[in-house]
């Protein structure tokens, strides 16, 4: 029977398995991959960025991006300082972006400068205009952006290691904000705490035992709960930016939580 992680947060599942199953792969995209160690490492040296950035505990984070490692990277680097990730659709117009921001009061965005062909510079640049509270924007890729470019921070040397507190019990902190759909009126958001993503992570555990192939991704924007799917139970996550045309497999369909 293959066990997983008893711990009650993201980033400490990812330390616990940098200690026990380090060389095994944790992440896999087309362009990338990491195994559990490395993941681990690059994670606490993006809580570092986000640490001298100003980012707390209870800090709302925006993040407009399609699946790739750095995105989980940053995912688990957020849990370790304790912030939220608030989910931005990268099919949503500039309308639907604006009354997440304006609703979810971010201190940062995150995103990456186009997707598909379409060039998010404006939107990026009129959401900073109208919401005085993004302190900063800064861009995942090395496209067109109105703030920082991820990869400048990154190249930073002689920054202080990040230590997650230890002893804290982190079940109960909220994780990550998600809108519904608003069907039925304005969307609402979500908070989905450690907690809930934790034990929704160990259901899909429960009904994907045995299951061979590595759980991949529609192209939209995160999908946490299928996240935790994957690093509770020790196996890769393989991330797809596409999802072909009429394919309807159990492993690739999308999480009924975002749109």
């Amino acid at each position: 029977m293959q066990q997983y992680s008893n711990a009650n947060s993201y980033a400490e599942c990812v330390l616990e398995f940098a200690r026990t199953i380090g060389n095994r792969v944790a992440l896999k995209s087309p362009e990338a991959s990491c195994t559990y160690a490395e993941l681990a490492d690059r994670a606490s040296h993006y809580a570092a960025i986000l640490r001298d950035l100003g980012v707390e505990r209870g800090d709302r984070i925006a993040i407009l991006t399609t699946p790739r490692v750095d995105s989980v990277v940053l995912l688990i680097a957020m849990n370790m300082v304790g912030a939220i990730w608030v989910c931005l659709n990268p099919q949503y117009r500039l309308r639907e972006f604006q009354y997440v921001i304006e609703d979810a009061q971010p201190s940062l965005l995150f995103h990456i400068s186009g997707f598909e062909g379409r060039s998010y510079l404006e939107d990026v640049e009129a959401l900073r205009e109208r919401n005085p509270c993004l302190t900063d924007i800064i861009c995942l890729d090395d496209g067109a952006t109105p703030g920082k470019r991820f990869s400048e921070l990154k190249a930073v040397t002689g920054r202080e290691p990040f230590e997650m507190e230890s002893g804290r019990d982190r079940r109960f902190d909220a994780a990550v904000i998600v809108y519904t759909s608003g069907s039925s009126g304005n969307p609402k958001g979500a908070v989905l705490p450690n907690h809930g993503m934790m034990e929704r992570g160990r259901g899909y555990n429960k009904n994907a035992r045995g299951a061979a192939a590595p759980h991949r991704w529609s192209r939209l924007e995160v999908q946490p709960d299928l996240r935790a799917y994957r690093v509770l139970r020790r196996r890769n996550l393989h991330l797809s930016r596409w999802r072909q045309p009429g394919d309807s497999r159990d492993n690739d369909r999308p999480c009924h939580l975002c749109r």
